[in-house]
């Protein structure tokens, strides 16, 4: 029979805490304490060197990966340009299979150029999916990146959330400055709930002008 780490040294401690004494060897209330604490590190070793076992769940590594990909139009990085309106987009990908994903804007911040944030609309709203119709996709590792629309903009109607925006938003999105997007990338994998958060900042200058960050 193999012993584990925690079996050999507690019954280690057992001999030395026991049998030492009747032998008539005094030991010292120090040595004691010291034993007692290397005993009980002994012990947590293998729930702690189990960390994939034990400890994971809700608190693990997310296996979802987030990105900005490159626009073949305009060069820049987080957008996809079409006629006339230009989408604000994030790349997700999976290392693990996740199913049930779903992307959401938990809340948006506001700054004028050398100010601080504030919270410019706090009510969390679902996010699209690129050429999908559901707000739950399941995503493989195989898979190419898949894009999750955060917002749009053009000359016309300025800086809007996909699909819709509140009216109440819409004159604050056109203010210049970061726009701060919290999103939330959520699923199921291997049995746990896992969610992976992002900043989208975008600095928007007016008109048909952004430049898009991943913080």
């Amino acid at each position: 029979m193999r012993l584990s780490g925690g079996q050999i040294g507690g019954a280690g401690l057992t001999i030395v805490s026991t049998v030492v004494p009747l032998l008539g060897i005094p030991i010292p209330v120090g040595v004691l304490y010291a034993l007692g604490v290397l005993g009980v590190g002994m012990m947590a070793w293998p729930v702690v060197s189990g960390g994939s076992k034990y400890l994971r769940g809700p608190v693990g590594r997310s296996p979802i990966k987030l990105s900005l990909v490159k626009d073949s139009e305009s060069a820049q990085i987080g957008v996809q340009t079409f006629p006339n309106i230009t989408f604000v987009q994030v790349a997700v990908e999976v290392k693990r299979s996740v199913t049930k994903c779903r992307a959401r804007i938990a809340k948006i911040e506001y700054a004028e150029p050398g100010s601080f944030f504030a919270v410019e609309h706090n009510e969390a709203r679902d996010s699209r999916w690129s050429d999908r119709e559901q707000l739950e996709i399941d995503l493989r590792p195989a898979d190419p990146p898949t894009r999750c629309n955060i917002a749009t903009f053009d000359a016309e109607k300025g800086l809007r959330l996909y699909p819709r925006t509140p009216t109440n938003l819409i004159p604050k999105l056109q203010r210049h400055g970061t726009h701060r997007f919290h999103l939330h990338i959520s699923g199921e994998c291997d049995g746990r709930h896992v969610l992976e958060k992002a900043r989208v900042l975008i600095d928007w200058r007016g008109s048909n002008s952004a430049f898009v960050r991943l913080a």
